[in-house]
């Protein structure tokens, strides 16, 4: 039985990148052709036009996120707890207090550098206290199959106790250096290097059917009522008596303990264009490739989580474009395009076994960003802003499952900076995603006990995943100039 563990927790960005990358962004997500310390991230050439000297920024975000899940199932009825209803909800949730990014910048002349530290990718785990459809489904088999090889309804119900917790968490470290080639023009060369973590935890566990009125260990009650069918049945004991079927191979307890690591480094190019009351701005990434390696206390008796198994996670390149205008020395517009390259970054593919998932893609994913800050005087300033995220998922949305999904989302951002003295001041900022619907449809909800049983006669029952996201984030961060 496949209990396969995946989290993706994107907050802003591609299916796994985040470009959340400082406080700044949350009160003004539009940031591509910035100048300022965080243009370290978003706009490093943008620094050959800061004052000479050293500038910093650190900053804290906080990220609260839940997952819901609303799957259809017919079997889902034999649920003890579930009411005689086709439908069980689930709910991840994402709880990360402390998430800190850091900036460093240096210009003397025309000469400047910068670093940027902090998690681009991943950020965090999420936790399902009631498992998931997709690990729920296989048991929920159980009472039809058992009753339709007995001839009459002798399971009446099945219980179970799955959870599991898994994240991914990629930090990266980006130097990059620039020299302002011209007045109005200024390029950066740099690269990140990254090391990514991920985690699985999971467990299923007492897995029982209601017999009697009595719950018992499926694996008893399974082996008990094959055993007295096959005294009728030639088919069932030849399949007993092969000895192929092991009932505890498909109702046993089961764990997975599985923790991953790996180094990628990218080469990353920026260039900022200012003439007039303009600031235009490119930046491009080039693709982080990435060979996660498990470490493996526990593989649940599968392939997939062997240890020393590798998968491939790479982070998409992107191309960042930004324009701002400042209309005045107190009010700036900004809008920017970011373009990620997902189709040709390398996934791995639990159902192939190979790094094949970017396959499933139509297309890359795309946002839009725009905003606008306002200087209420020397003191105080405001800003406001949003982007829309939109995903390359094909008509099935076959790339996604219940394990791992994001969705298409408007994003939005509030916040202030205050200048407590003319080298220090303070953001402070909230972040809220809107996120839409996605409904995925299966022609077979349970492939795994139908690929295992199917010699008994199990055949495909097809099922639905309704999923969504609520997310809300605030974050404060500190800059000093010396």
């Amino acid at each position: 039985m496949i209990l396969g563990l995946s989290a993706l927790t994107a907050n802003a960005g591609g299916y796994l990148t985040t470009t959340n990358q400082n406080t700044a962004f949350y009160r003004m997500p539009a940031h591509n052709a910035t100048i300022g310390t965080e243009g370290a991230y978003y706009d490093p050439a943008g620094i050959g036009f800061m004052d000479d000297g050293w500038h910093a920024s650190l900053d804290i975000q906080t990220i609260f996120q839940r997952r819901h899940v609303n799957s259809t199932f017919a079997p889902f009825a034999y649920r003890k707890d579930n009411e005689g209803g086709d439908t069980r909800r689930y709910i991840g949730i994402t709880n990360v207090p402390v998430l800190p990014h850091g900036d460093l910048a240096y210009k003397k002349g025309r000469w400047f550098g910068s670093l940027h530290l902090g998690p681009i990718a991943g950020g965090g785990s999420v936790k399902y206290g009631d498992g998931l459809g997709s690990f729920e489904s296989n048991y929920a088999m159980l009472p039809a199959l058992v009753n339709t090889l007995a001839g009459s309804k002798i399971v009446t119900a099945y219980s179970s106790d799955i959870d599991f917790t898994g994240g991914q968490t990629y930090w990266g470290g980006q130097l990059n250096f620039g020299f302002k080639v011209a007045p109005k023009l200024s390029v950066s060369v740099g690269a990140r290097l990254v090391y990514a973590t991920a985690s699985y935890d999971g467990n299923i566990s007492n897995i029982q059917l209601e017999v009697g009125g009595q719950m018992l260990p499926a694996g008893t009650a399974i082996t008990n009522l094959l055993t007295a069918a096959a005294a009728s049945n030639p088919a069932i004991a030849g399949i007993i008596a092969s000895g192929k079927l092991d009932v505890n191979s498909i109702v046993g307890d089961r764990r997975v303990d599985v923790k991953q690591s790996a180094f990628g480094l990218a080469p990353i190019i920026s260039v900022h264009y200012k003439p007039g009351k303009w600031d235009l701005a490119a930046r491009y990434e080039f693709n982080t490739s990435i060979d996660l390696e498990n470490d493996t206390k526990d593989a649940g008796g599968m392939s997939m989580f062997e240890d020393g198994k590798k998968w491939a996670g790479d982070v998409p390149a992107l191309l960042a474009l930004g324009a701002q205008y400042n209309f005045s020395d107190r009010l700036r517009l900004q809008a920017g395009y970011n373009l990620f390259f997902e189709k040709q970054a390398k996934t791995y593919n639990s159902k192939t076994d190979a790094n094949d998932k970017q396959k499933l893609l139509d297309g890359n994913t795309y946002e839009i960003l725009f905003g606008a800050e306002y200087d209420l005087s020397k003191t105080f300033t405001i800003s406001a802003g949003g982007h829309k995220t939109t995903f390359g998922w094909d008509d099935d949305y076959s790339f996604l499952s219940d394990q791992g999904f994001s969705m298409n989302s408007w994003s939005f951002g509030l916040g202030t900076r205050i200048h407590f003295t003319d080298n220090l001041s303070t953001d402070l900022a909230v972040y809220k995603t809107f996120y839409s619907h996605v409904n995925k449809q299966s022609a077979d909800y349970a492939p795994t006990i139908t690929k295992s049983l199917g010699a008994l006669g199990v055949k495909a029952v097809p099922g639905s995943d309704k999923m969504t996201r609520l997310s809300t984030c605030f974050g404060i961060s500190f800059n000093y100039d010396f």
